[in-house]
């Protein structure tokens, strides 16, 4: 992951994934919060590195079975994990439901987002919100939320622009 590598895994071969361009968000001044989604986010609390086999489980429902989360690349995402490595990261409604959560990893004063999966409407927009706040605070200057193009939209309203591969590695 270090390399601007992506592990990606099909039937438990793992493959490099290479992006000829990120979906980034220079922190702290790109980001952007609507004022709708800053209205949502008052239903949810944010934690952090506490539900990952949940995370993962939300991942496996919402992509699907051809989810590129396969046992073995999980078992060892989830030593990563506990090595303090990658990360999980959940919004809780106030019911304490797992509305929605990612999986992610730092490398220096970067955030890549890997998946993450959203059980409930708006859901994924207040994570991502939450998240990209608290990256701001603790001063990372790049998140990379992987692909962009159609379909990805989310990500553009979060205030991202596309980073050529060469730039970005």
């Amino acid at each position: 992951m270090v390399e601007g590598f992506l592990p990606i895994a099909t039937e438990g071969i793992i493959l490099p994934k290479l992006h000829h361009h990120r979906s980034v968000v220079s922190l702290p001044e790109s980001l952007h919060v609507s004022k709708s989604i800053r209205k949502k986010s008052k239903k949810y609390r944010l934690t952090i590195n506490q539900c990952f086999d949940r995370v993962v489980e939300g991942c496996r429902r919402q992509h699907g079975p051809r989810c590129w989360l396969y046992p073995e690349l999980v078992r060892v995402f989830k030593e990563i994990h506990d090595a303090g490595q990658l990360n999980s990261v959940v919004v809780h409604s106030n019911t304490n439901h797992l509305a929605a959560g990612e999986l992610g990893y730092t490398v220096g004063s970067i955030y890549t987002s890997l998946t993450g999966f959203s059980a409930e409407n708006s859901a994924g927009s207040v994570q991502l919100a939450a998240l990209g706040r608290l990256l701001s605070t603790l001063h990372f200057s790049m998140w990379d939320l992987g692909m962009g193009g159609a379909g990805m939209e989310y990500k553009q309203n979060l205030g991202s622009h596309l980073l050529k591969r060469d730039d970005f590695v």
